[in-house]
């Protein structure tokens, strides 16, 4: 520190200068203080924006997985009069069906069992190429890699996570004579049905097939390019399914198929007796989508709602650092609760969002393939709140003002007489706002509210510069640093001011001093 640097506390005057100093300063941050106040204020604003569009992401994805999907409104109930035999899913069926299935054969893998004793051993390494054709003609061309060092176990968990779609398994199988058991290797097609085969593309597969045991119905090995014979001990394997669907026989690859928007899964024979599958609407299941979707959106009202209606008080002004260094973290963090509070009280943005997506869900829906019967919420039971303090919220109608019934008995009836007709509704496609279902609606408006706040608030990851409250706070931030420029040149001026004074107090000092003694000294003389 050069000489001019030294700063003098009170050495000569005796004051306090280091207080003075600081007290001087307290009053010069006054301005500082109020702008990192308003920083932080702006902070918790633009967070509290995105707490907001998250909730309406929330509300977006929940319309997109729910009332969203056509098939949430084909929901069916399915019942078998014999679940032992066969069983049914809803995969998209639109209509109530009644289904007779007589299954006369299941479908089954086809499988090539070895023949002859297994000699594989370890100490030749093989890099079998194989082509293999499923039952549904798809056709594999992979690579069995087996080390020098491989066991019969090693290898036949390389021929397994080949990717060939065939499974090897090594069992033990009753010989010839009836009393002694051997070794054997069984590859087993993954897919069931008819069709399935195994080529040997080149030399070391036929050498790997010859160690597994397997052989020709003549005994012997298969050379390069043969396919091999499937061999089941007897039984007949590679077959498909046989199955009577309303008297009409069909032939299925796999013992689960679809047919219009049914899944079925046979597990057995009949024996000559159908097997009938009904579906029904599952009425249960859509009230209580169509229930979920109305809770997500008034749980969304409601905390915009509070949010809007959040008492301010003016009193709580963000608190600066010199206030934190005197509190606790328990006070601060009360105090912080209150200064956070009422920052979007009645905010113009937040407002104009929640009025749009409420009346995105008013108006009738007529779109050309909507049930004019159904093309308004109220028909189907639901209405908005009678009570103005609830915002809107969306609830089942609790007056007998249609047909006696009341609101959730009109959306099961709804639900049961057309199903599609209350999905269009919810949610039709169409060229004008009119044209599209209540939920596309209020979907666009909700995806459109989180483009408007993230203009002014941004998303976590944007930059400053590309929303307006970062801007905002990018030129506060200017600010506070070019004043804390302005404190640091006022803090050393007060400074060389007191130095200043000290010095000349010092030297002064130094005269009377030096004046005190010369006269003392001559009057001892």
């Amino acid at each position: 520190m050069g000489i001019d640097k030294i700063r003098f506390s009170g050495l000569a005057s005796g004051m306090d200068t280091e207080s003075m100093v600081k007290q001087l300063m307290q009053a010069e941050r006054i301005p500082l203080n109020k702008l990192e106040q308003k920083k932080q204020t702006l902070e918790w604003k633009r967070d509290q924006y995105r707490e907001m569009n998250l909730m309406l992401a929330e509300l977006d994805k929940f319309i997109f997985d729910g009332v969203g999907k056509q098939s949430t409104f084909l929901k069916k109930k399915i019942v078998s009069s014999d679940e032992s035999k066969v069983t049914a899913t809803s995969v998209g069926a639109s209509s109530n069906t009644s289904t007779k299935l007589e299954v006369s054969r299941l479908a089954s893998a086809e499988s090539w069992n070895s023949e002859a004793a297994i000699s594989f051993t370890a100490g030749t390494a093989y890099a079998a190429d194989f082509k293999v054709t499923d039952p549904d003609g798809t056709v594999r061309t992979k690579t069995v890699n087996i080390k020098d060092t491989d066991n019969i176990d090693a290898a036949i968990s390389a021929f397994n996570n080949a990717g060939l779609g065939v499974t090897a398994m090594k069992g033990n199988i009753l010989d010839d004579d009836g009393v002694t058991y051997r070794e054997m290797i069984v590859l087993t097609q993954n897919k069931t049905g008819s069709g399935a085969s195994i080529e040997v593309t080149n030399t070391d597969a036929t050498q790997l097939m010859e160690k597994f045991g397997f052989r020709k119905d003549d005994g012997t090995t298969y050379a390069l390019n043969e396919t091999l014979v499937p061999k089941q001990n007897g039984q007949t394997g590679g077959q498909d399914a046989i199955v009577k669907i309303n008297d009409l026989q069909m032939y299925f690859k796999s013992n689960e198929f679809e047919i219009n928007g049914m899944k079925y899964n046979i597990k057995n024979t009949t024996g000559g007796t159908p097997v009938t599958i009904s579906s029904t609407t599952d009425v249960d299941g859509v009230v209580e989508s169509i229930k979920a979707f109305m809770d997500k959106y008034n749980e969304i009202l409601e905390k915009f709602g509070n949010k809007l209606n959040e008492e301010k008080y003016k009193e709580f002004a963000p608190l600066t650092k010199e206030q934190k260094e005197q509190l606790s973290k328990e006070e601060i963090e009360k105090w912080e609760e209150k200064a956070k509070s009422g920052l979007l009280r009645r905010d113009t943005l937040l407002t104009n969002n929640l009025s749009k997506m409420r009346m995105a869900l008013t108006g009738e829906v007529n779109g050309a393939l909507t049930n004019s019967k159904y093309d308004h919420l109220s028909e189907i039971g639901i209405v908005t709140s009678s009570n103005y303090l609830e915002n809107g919220k969306l609830v089942l109608d609790p007056t007998k003002i249609i047909n006696k019934m009341i609101g959730e008995d009109r959306l099961r009836k709804a639900i049961e007489e057309d199903p599609e007709a209350v999905f269009q509704l919810f949610f039709a496609s169409g060229e004008t706002s009119s044209e599209k279902g209540v939920a596309r609606r209020l979907r666009e408006e909700v995806q459109s509210s989180i483009n408007r706040i993230d203009e002014t608030a941004g998303k976590a990851t944007a930059l400053d510069h590309q929303f307006r409250i970062g801007r905002d706070l990018s030129d506060l931030n200017n600010r506070i640093e070019s004043f804390e420029d302005k404190l640091k040149r006022a803090e050393d001026r007060y400074w060389r001011q007191f130095t200043a004074m000290e010095k000349a107090m010092q030297r002064a000092n130094e005269q009377a001093a030096y004046i005190a003694n010369a006269f003392g000294g001559g009057a001892q003389q």
